[in-house]
Order: structure tokens, then C-alpha cells, then sequence
């Protein structure tokens, strides 16, 4: 059985966290960043459902606040002129799971949040494929 963190080790994992992402942002190109900000966004999404499961609304608004930011960071991190009709795509794509996921909040539908987490993980699974190394001809 695990045991709940005190309030002391969970500062500290917390603090780890922080300092494990903050390593990782410098280090990353401009396609890693987005990377990152999908891991994150789904970290937050996990978040609110696990806090609605537990009936903790000021858990949820505090995942709400990060996905909402970071929505906007994937947002903020289109081009579209370079990606044209593809970037209007994907800014499509996240302002309909934005609204979706806020839905959901207001509702206190954790379904609905689980469906969006699926539909932005297959969204980070093709920019995944992004990075990987193309086979040779």
C-alpha cells in the first residue's frame, strides 16, 4: 500500500519536478518544447480528473489554470505562415479541446476530460512522430 506524502515530501518532490522540467526546457529544441508542453498538458489533465474523482475543486482549478496556459503555449507556438492550412488545423484542434475541457470542468464531467486527454495524446503522438528519425529510402 502507498502511503500519502507529508506535506514536507511532497515540497520536495514538487521541487524536483520543477527543477527536472525547468533542465529539460533549456536543453530542448523548438520541436522538444512542444514535446514538453504536451507532457505537461497531459499531466494537467490527469490532474483535474483525479481531483474530481476526489471531489477537490480547488485541485481542479489549479489543473484548469496550467492546461489553459499551456493550451495557449501550444497555441502561441503556431506558425502560420510556414504551416498554413495545417496550423489552422491544429489551432482548430486546441481551442475545440480548450472549450471542451472547460465544459467538462463546469459540468465536473471527468469523462469528457478523459476524452480530450485521449484526443490531445493522439495529437502529441503525431508530433512525435516529428522527431523520431525518418528510415532511409
Amino acid at each position: 500500500m502507498l502511503a500519502r506524502r507529508t506535506g514536507a515530501a511532497h515540497s520536495a518532490c514538487s521541487l524536483y519536478d520543477q527543477i527536472e522540467l525547468e533542465a529539460r526546457v533549456r536543453g530542448a529544441s523548438p520541436v522538444e518544447l512542444i514535446s514538453i508542453l504536451f507532457e505537461q498538458a497531459d499531466k494537467a489533465l490527469g490532474r483535474m480528473i483525479f481531483a474530481i474523482e476526489r471531489g477537490a475543486p480547488s485541485s481542479v482549478a489549479v489543473g484548469q489554470v496550467m492546461f489553459v496556459s499551456i493550451m495557449n503555449g501550444l497555441e502561441g507556438s503556431l506558425n502560420h505562415d510556414q504551416g498554413g492550412e495545417v496550423a489552422r488545423a491544429m489551432q482548430r484542434a486546441y481551442q475545440t479541446i480548450g472549450r471542451d475541457v472547460m465544459q467538462a470542468v463546469k459540468d465536473s464531467n471527468q469523462q469528457a476530460i478523459v476524452s480530450a486527454r485521449a484526443q490531445l495524446a493522439g495529437i502529441a503522438e503525431a508530433w512525435a512522430q516529428v522527431q523520431r528519425p525518418q528510415a532511409p529510402s
